[in-house]
């Protein structure tokens, strides 16, 4: 039959259509699935690049102010005095007080050189790169000496500027310089190393995970003041040509642009307070590479959306052909009529089938009169006549009953699996018209019996047997009426047998157990055959079925375990057969509103819980036509629950931890860092912390914290001539000796043992290449 319908015209001619109308439209939500993926992706860039930008611009203003503290400190000192003083100082004296002001400004590392002008005896002092002073007429640098010699008052603040070379062989320096004069007539100027001071933004080149990250720093939106640039498109580049992009795009926060043929995705950090803009730039193509994990979800996603199109289109083919196919199926089909137009095929067949509605008509003819139908019903339900007058009536009425017969009650009720709503009465009256047409046409000769139709609740046949005869019911005659109304009504139909009996007084008593018996079975959703004698009445139970427990039901939901909510819901159904369908109802009614508070409950305290229609779920689950049915309706919305709170402790875990790490990254020098401060900082307890971020690097904050301290520490014990202490303070640590604690159990050695044993190490290789 399935090669029938491929091969039918009208269904190719369906699919067709379906195909044409699916596969745009999943062509579209595609674009858009992508569109979304790469927009989403791209927010997250834009987010993470401006937290690197803030917290970069926050820790160069912080730099400079204690440069600028340390320096103004330095003027104040007793040295700087002594320089600074009106008479001037002996030449030993100035000598020692220019060592003791460098020695306390070469502590930071961020001050290229200082001056110090004298009002009084118009000499300058430099500090830094080199040791020198001079009278201000011939002090090498000219745009300082036009500074100090304008008696213009300004304010205060930070500009980009070159310093020229002091030698012929010394190379210009751009700095970031300071003008103060005092109220005395001194001035101090300070030169901040620009290389030193953006040093922060090279030491982090992937801000963005792999995708390697090019920093340009601009003054007043035109004066390039700091390059790191990774590309070989922006390595040469002109400044000219970078300005020009973010002039066209007016400096906004976040846009892409093509360099040289090369699309890159700028993000702009614009700072009016000292009229600085930082710009990164990373090229799109290894944004893409970073957006890998999408692309693979994508092409997951996109064979799942065509393979869904495919079923859904074939589905609804099969649907809009289904008229169609089943007239087809009602008649017989053989290989020579394959490919045949199904209308004419159907037309013919029912030309020839219409002699066989004769068949009815003579069962038509063949139905009790109204007379003998109502002498049997009020029998069969009020008990109305004594066995003799029943006797008697049916002589009177021409029954053929006849007292020492055998007697057997059946009674037949239906129900559709998958609707809740009852049959309208004329499709019942239909279905008993049916059943009662095919059971007499199948036992024809076998068993006298009449049928009484009760419409809205089934129908019922009374079957006859002669005293001596041994005829019984034949059960595989009621299996061959299931299948054939299973097949062609799609209906659930289930039989009641009763026990044999002579006398028409037991007629209402047993149909009262039959009608009770399927009450009781009618709430499942598979048809049954089942006799009276073989069914425990006691065994009933008429209480209603203990609830599942709810607080455990509620933190399995909370942990996402759909598993263990099935067990639970399962224990519960597996209960209900021993009671009644009124007892099983109610508590399947008590259950649902039960749920519903539980939702509600999780709903307002769950971040991500999928949109409920309360009202459609307990009408559902209410008018459920069985308990499989209900089970089934309960399991699917506590599946959708579990799925979306397991996805969003997924995704809330994963990004906190990669936050957690960036936030380490660029706070591990804070004396004050601690397991507790930094659970604190993003709103969350130091045992969940401390776990999601073990799952993430496999070991707890507080050790992590540690290992990225001495990391650091060893690297500028290598790259640096600061003092140990002054490296165990600049990486973290307040406490020297427990820092060396630290490292010695780390690396084996001392710190100042580590740096020594490194030279050694390194010192043969110099010796050689010099000699």
């Amino acid at each position: 039959m399935k090669q029938q319908v491929w091969q039918s015209q009208y269904f190719k001619q369906v699919f067709k259509t379906m195909c044409l109308v699916t596969f745009p439209v999943l062509l579209l939500a595609l674009v858009v699935l992508y569109a979304s993926f790469y927009r989403s992706n791209l927010s997250y860039l834009n987010a993470v690049t401006q937290r690197f930008l803030t917290s970069t611009a926050n820790n160069i203003k912080y730099q400079v102010e204690c440069s600028k503290k340390n320096t103004l400190n330095a003027y104040t000192s007793s040295a700087g005095v002594t320089l600074m003083s009106t008479n001037g100082a002996s030449t030993v004296d100035t000598l020692q007080a220019m060592r003791d002001v460098d020695y306390f400004l070469s502590q930071d590392p961020m001050i290229d050189s200082v001056y110090f002008y004298n009002g009084h005896t118009r000499e300058i002092y430099m500090f830094g790169s080199n040791l020198r002073h001079s009278p201000v007429d011939t002090f090498f640098d000219t745009d300082a000496t036009a500074m100090i010699l304008d008696n213009t008052p300004t304010q205060p603040q930070m500009f980009p500027r070159v310093i020229p070379g002091e030698y012929n062989f010394m190379e210009p320096q751009p700095t970031l310089s300071a003008y103060y004069r005092m109220s005395n007539g001194d001035a101090v100027i300070i030169n901040l190393d620009v290389n030193e001071l953006f040093e922060i933004l090279k030491s982090d080149a992937t801000v963005y995970s792999n995708a390697p990250t090019s920093y340009q720093v601009y003054y007043d939106r035109q004066q390039p003041m700091y390059s790191s640039l990774f590309h070989d498109t922006l390595t040469d580049i002109d400044q000219e040509q970078l300005l020009e992009i973010l002039r066209r795009h007016d400096w906004a926060e976040s846009f892409s642009a093509d360099v040289r043929g090369v699309r890159f995705h700028f993000n702009v950090l614009l700072d009016p307070e000292s009229n600085t803009q930082t710009v990164s730039m990373i090229r799109e193509s290894d944004i893409s590479n970073e957006f890998l994990p999408y692309h693979i979800l994508f092409i997951v996603v996109a064979f799942l959306g065509c393979f869904v199109s495919i079923v859904v289109t074939l589905r609804c083919s099969t649907r809009l052909y289904s008229p169609i196919n089943r007239l087809r199926k009602m008649f017989p089909s053989d290989e020579k009529n394959i490919g045949r137009d199904e209308i004419e095929y159907i037309a013919e067949n029912i030309a020839s089938t219409t002699s066989r509605l004769e068949h009815l008509f003579e069962y038509k003819e063949k139905s009790l009169p109204l007379s003998q139908s109502a002498l049997i019903k009020k029998q069969l339900l009020y008990n109305q006549y004594s066995d003799e007058e029943f006797w008697a009536q049916c002589a009177q009425q021409e029954l053929p009953y006849r007292k020492g017969d055998k007697f057997v009650l059946l009674f037949a009720k239906w129900m559709a699996p998958q609707e809740a709503e009852p049959f309208p009465t004329d499709e019942q009256r239909l279905l008993c018209y049916a059943l009662s047409n095919v059971f007499h046409e199948l036992s024809d000769g076998q068993i006298n019996s009449q049928d009484l139709p009760f419409e809205a609740s089934g129908i019922a046949f009374l079957c006859s047997f002669e005293p001596d005869a041994n005829a019984t019911l034949n059960e595989n005659i009621l299996t061959s009426i299931q299948a054939t109304f299973r097949q062609y009504f799609h209906v659930s139909l289930s039989f009641f047998i009763s026990r044999e009996f002579n006398r028409p007084s037991q007629m209402h008593p047993i149909m009262g157990n039959l009608q009770e018996v399927s009450d009781y079975q009618y709430f499942h959703a598979q048809g049954c055959i089942l006799h009276e004698k073989d069914f425990n009445f006691e065994a009933l139970c008429s209480d209603l079925c203990p609830l599942p427990d709810m607080t455990a039901l509620e933190n399995l939901l909370r942990a996402a375990d759909f598993a263990g909510c099935q067990e639970l819901l399962d224990h519960y159904f597996a209960s209900m057969p021993q009671y009644t369908r009124e007892s099983a109802s109610t508590s399947v009614n008590m259950l649902a509103s039960k749920l519903i508070t539980l939702m509600k409950k999780l709903q307002s305290s769950q971040p991500a819980f999928p949109d409920m229609d309360y009202h459609e779920f307990f009408r559902s689950v209410t008018l459920a036509a069985s308990l499989h049915q209900a089970r089934a309706l309960i399991l699917d919305t506590l599946k959708s629950i579990t799925n979306t709170i397991a996805d969003a402790h997924n995704d809330t875990e994963k990004l906190l931890a990669d936050e957690v790490l960036r936030y380490l990254e660029q706070n591990y020098q804070d004396y004050n860092l601690s397991s507790k401060s930094i659970a604190l900082y993003h709103h969350v307890s130091v045992a969940y912390l401390n776990r999601i971020f073990k799952q993430k690097t496999g070991e707890a904050v507080a050790s992590y914290v540690k290992n990225l301290r001495l990391e650091h520490a060893r690297a500028l014990l290598l790259s640096t001539n600061l003092s140990v202490e002054s490296i165990a303070r600049k990486v973290g640590f307040e406490n020297t000796k427990y820092f060396y604690t630290l490292f010695k159990g780390k690396y084996g050695v001392s710190p100042s043992s580590y740096r020594i044993n490194k030279s050694l190490l390194d010192a043969p290789g110099e010796e050689e290449t010099i000699s």
